[in-house]
């Protein structure tokens, strides 16, 4: 019976995903579809595994009775969030003007040249954090990623990674950029200005592998699908089917990677022990999902809630810890780990839902999906125009994966100052460095 009513939670979510979809996503890959498709990712293609009996809940050891029983209130919160998260989006519809002002915008095309030299720059400052990453930690990859996930040693100087990742995201939008020349304008970029590009992208991923982060990585690559699909030529459902495949394969063989570098060779870790659908979940944190499943459980929802505390870290993380070096720690993912075991240092992420849940209750859910619908709304409305302008189809990336990925959460912003805040540096200096040649064709 348990399971039964796991199955139909699910598949009612389906359903109301399905809805949702088909009434705000106007194009492929556009902030309403990615947004979705994220929160799809959590509370279907997860949640389907443990309701099939694919995988089990993670860590075993705190669903000793099973977790079948609060899969149907977990989608249950998702049904709440989706509502409010469509209201969000009406209200976008009519009145999404200060929401829209957040997301910068490039209404022409820059000069190639500009472009180039501006994501040589970003990239030259990401490799220059990434080098004094690997000599403060005191050799190569391996121990920059311990210095970083084990040792937690450059807590305060994490911003020094947004140049990677920002240059990541530069990178895309240049080849984008070439790409739109070539096909919308018959101009073609020579060679070595699209390697360069690629190279970039390289240089920049690696940075932020080495900062110990995969997820920016990952994001980049679906923009560089999204970009394909746009300016070279358009995808099928069955392409994009195996390049989801490929991209699982690439995302977990990334966690692999680190892990090995991390751990002693005879250490046989979470990830290497599960089945093929629990490495999927703890190598692309499907496992928020199973977090989740433990708040709704185990934490008090009445006198327990936090009122806003992790949300307030998010906005005191703005402040550099070395100007206020006592700031309120911002990790709510480690908060919640450190309730079952104290002593750890890495945490699990609780879905956007899981954090307005913990902090506002029932109440907080909606409201956060309701404010999640209408910024990616009107994050929508100011990027409707992708399918046309590189500038776009990277940005609606950046907001709907980086900024609010799957909704506003306690780190959007910081989201909004170390990523759309650098964005808007460089949409106004391709602005006014020299004048916009056309608009988009």
């Amino acid at each position: 019976m348990e399971r039964a009513l796991a199955i139909a939670a699910v598949a009612l979510t389906g359903f109301a995903l399905w809805a949702l979809a088909r009434a705000l996503v106007r194009r492929r890959f556009d902030v309403m579809f990615l947004a979705l498709a994220l929160t799809a990712y959590w509370f279907l293609f997860r949640t389907a595994q443990l309701a099939l009996g694919l995988d089990g809940a993670t860590p075993d050891y705190l669903f000793p009775a099973g977790y079948l029983g609060g899969l149907p209130l977990a989608q249950a919160a998702a049904l709440l969030w989706l509502a409010c998260f469509g209201l969000g989006a009406v209200a976008a519809d009519a009145v999404g003007g200060p929401a829209m002002a957040l997301f910068p915008r490039l209404e022409g095309e820059p000069r190639p040249v500009l472009v180039l030299i501006g994501l040589l720059a970003v990239t030259a400052l990401g490799l220059l954090t990434t080098a004094w990453l690997m000599t403060a930690a005191g050799g190569g990859l391996a121990e920059a990623i311990r210095f970083v996930k084990g040792e937690k040693a450059v807590l305060g100087l994490y911003f020094l990674r947004q140049f990677a990742v920002i240059g990541l995201l530069l990178s895309t939008f240049a080849l984008f950029y070439f790409a739109y020349l070539a096909g919308a304008r018959g101009e073609r970029t020579p060679v070595w200005q699209t390697t360069a590009a690629l190279a970039c992208f390289a240089i920049n991923a690696f940075g932020v592998y080495a900062w110990g982060q995969r997820y920016a990585i990952a994001m980049a690559a679906i923009a560089m699908i999204a970009g394909r699909h746009y300016f070279v030529r358009r995808l099928t459902w069955p392409q994009l089917l195996l390049l989801a495949a490929a991209f699982i394969a690439v995302f977990l063989g990334l966690r692999l990677i680190r892990d090995a570098l991390l751990f002693p060779p005879d250490l046989v870790t979470p990830l290497e022990a599960g089945n093929i659908w629990r490495k999927i979940a703890i190598s692309m944190h499907g496992s928020q999902y199973d977090a989740l499943l433990l708040a709704l459980r185990d934490f008090d929802l009445g006198a327990g809630l936090r009122w806003g505390e992790d949300f307030l870290a998010g906005v005191a993380a703005l402040v550099p810890r070395q100007i206020w070096p006592d700031r309120p720690i911002f990790n709510p993912g480690l908060w919640f780990r450190q309730l079952y075991e104290p002593n750890t240092v890495n945490g699990w992420p609780l879905t956007p839902i899981g954090e307005w849940l913990v902090n506002f209750g029932w109440l907080g859910v909606a409201a956060g999906g309701a404010l999640s619908g209408y910024v990616l709304r009107a994050a929508q409305r100011v990027y409707d125009d992708l399918w046309r302008n590189p500038w776009s189809t990277m940005m609606a990336t950046a907001a709907a994966l980086f900024v609010a990925p799957g909704g506003v959460t306690t780190a959007t912003p910081q989201a909004l100052l170390s990523t759309l805040f650098p964005l808007f540096i460089v949409a106004l200096l391709l602005r006014q460095l020299a004048p916009l040649a056309r608009r988009w064709g």
